[in-house]
């Protein structure tokens, strides 16, 4: 196992989440979304208006490569058919 992993799944909270997720248990699932949104809410509670901006625009170009992704016409490693 990927020693990163391991180090996550030493995280109390989400380490308990995050191994029910994998696992296959839907409520791992929500649980780890859950906290994350509950992160979210923290970070913006904590350092306001900036926290707001740095998600958004994070969120923004996630949304642009996965655009980009979607619309690309022909991928690396992809066979081409006629």
């Amino acid at each position: 196992m990927n020693t990163a992993v391991r180090a996550l799944y030493t995280v109390p909270f989400v380490g308990w989440a995050l191994r029910d997720a994998v696992g296959g248990r839907i409520g791992g699932v929500y649980l780890l979304l859950t906290y994350l949104v509950l992160a979210l809410v923290g970070l913006v509670y904590h350092y306001g208006y900036a926290a707001l901006i740095t998600i958004a625009l994070t969120a923004t170009a996630a949304c642009l490569i996965g655009l980009v992704i979607l619309t690309a016409g022909e991928l690396p490693g992809r066979a081409r058919r006629h």
